[in-house]
């Protein structure tokens, strides 16, 4: 994959300093359509809890971008390691951050104190900086801290991040944010980012075990809202004690209960017209959720196409109901 960096020489003359070593910024923009590999490939990738974040060094111009963009210091302290050789404690990493000189623009990442991201860095000579600068994932880690890494759902792939991120930031622990479980659909479109909707359709289940009923109904919002399936969990919440809980498990409801026919033919005849990304690697995620339906004939109906197209691969759900289970 190739990645146009913005580091040329119309920036050699604006260099910032951090610790006396010279920096230069490493702009990705969003049109350039760097995609998920280049941050999951980042040879540290860590969750870190942030105390302090400053403006450092004079302010640089991006001519060609209109762009001005100056350094940022981060000091926290790393919980938690997805990859590299960093270890738990102190840090300090820097980037650069596009600055609000123009009176329009708003800050494209900014690491707030106080709070836990997940980090993509890089070693430039003794100091850390995040992998690229302005314009980076930002993975905000309202689960609370975890002492170990959770498990990456099942039957994700072998050293993905992605899913194990996922895990992180869908796990929440005793100190979990008291906003974790209204902030479910924005973590979870950040998580687009990282990994499929199969692999969070799964972390999402595990959710609705939750005896917390706020953290149950917004993972059964999230999975009526973003997945064609008709998980039963919706009716209850219609009774909800949260009143935008009710709000939209109410506006939801009747759309749900439609579409059995619709879907019945989908599966028969096009079941690949509902897997969410489109891959072929991701379409058993995608049927298998179908196992979950409200409605038995759908249950029924995806078992068999995924018996016919997947004839070595068992749905653990469609075999227990072989089992009669």
């Amino acid at each position: 994959m190739q990645v146009k960096i913005i580091c040329c020489a119309f920036l050699v003359h604006s260099m910032a300093l951090a610790q006396g070593v010279p920096m230069r910024p490493r702009v990705l923009f969003p049109d350039e359509g760097v995609g998920s590999l280049f941050w999951l490939a980042a040879p540290e990738v860590v969750v870190v809890r942030v105390n302090d974040a400053a403006w450092i060094g004079p302010e640089t111009e991006i001519t060609p971008k209109q762009l001005a963009v100056r350094l940022v210091e981060i000091t926290g302290n790393i919980e938690n390691s997805f990859r590299g050789d960093v270890e738990k404690g102190a840090v300090r990493f820097y980037y650069f951050a596009n600055t609000l000189s123009d009176g329009r623009t708003v800050i494209s990442t900014w690491y707030a104190p106080g709070e836990r991201y997940v980090v993509f860095l890089r070693r430039d000579g003794p100091v850390l900086r995040a992998m690229a600068d302005v314009n980076m994932p930002v993975i905000r880690v309202r689960s609370g801290h975890h002492e170990e890494l959770p498990p990456p759902p099942e039957g994700a792939p072998n050293g993905d991040l992605g899913p194990m991120i996922a895990s992180l930031a869908l796990t929440p622990a005793g100190d979990h944010d008291r906003g974790f479980a209204a902030s479910l659909p924005t973590t979870l479109g950040k998580l687009l980012e990282l990994t499929t909707p199969g692999q969070l359709s799964k972390l999402l289940r595990i959710l609705l075990s939750q005896q917390d009923p706020e953290i149950h109904g917004w993972a059964c919002i999230a999975l009526s809202t973003d997945y064609s399936y008709r998980d039963p969990c919706l009716e209850d919440l219609t009774g909800s004690r949260d009143p935008e809980i009710r709000r939209i498990a109410s506006r939801l409801l009747p759309e749900k209960q439609r579409g059995t026919d619709r879907l019945l033919r989908a599966l028969r005849d096009d079941p690949l017209s509902l897997s969410l990304s489109g891959r072929v690697q991701d379409v058993f995620d995608d049927l298998e959720l179908f196992t979950f339906d409200r409605e038995a004939a759908i249950r029924q109906q995806a078992c068999e196409t995924l018996r016919r197209i997947f004839a070595l691969r068992q749905s653990a759900n469609c075999a227990s109901r072989l089992q009669g289970h």
